[in-house]
């Protein structure tokens, strides 16, 4: 179990996350004029693979919280991983957001 898998694991659910949802958030977002976006992690489990070590998403995220390198999570600049009420966020902006969908469009991958 390492944190790198973790890592991965995580980052696969936000894409497949992602993937899903990309048109939709971005079109919410133009509209009402948010310069950010804020994505719950409770809306990334039902897109992440369980692996043979991290079966749950929170197993995963759990790791990674226990070892200091929830600010590394995702690595794309710009994105925050926050707390708010007693649950996870990811705090992006929106032309982050925007550039990251394209990538997602074009690749499937954001690593």
């Amino acid at each position: 179990m390492s944190v790198e898998e973790a890592r991965r694991a995580i980052v696969g659910a936000f894409s497949n996350y992602l993937r899903a949802n990309c048109r939709r958030i971005l079109s919410i977002a133009r509209l009402t004029g948010q310069k950010y976006v804020k994505i719950s992690f409770h809306g990334l489990y039902r897109h992440y693979e369980p692996t043979e070590n991290f079966p749950r998403f929170t197993n995963a995220f759990e790791l990674l919280r226990s070892k200091g390198e929830i600010s590394e999570l995702l690595r794309i600049e710009n994105l925050k991983v926050i707390e708010e009420d007693e649950e996870m966020h990811i705090l992006i902006p929106l032309e982050v957001l925007e550039d990251l969908c394209l990538r997602i469009g074009k690749d499937g991958e954001l690593e």
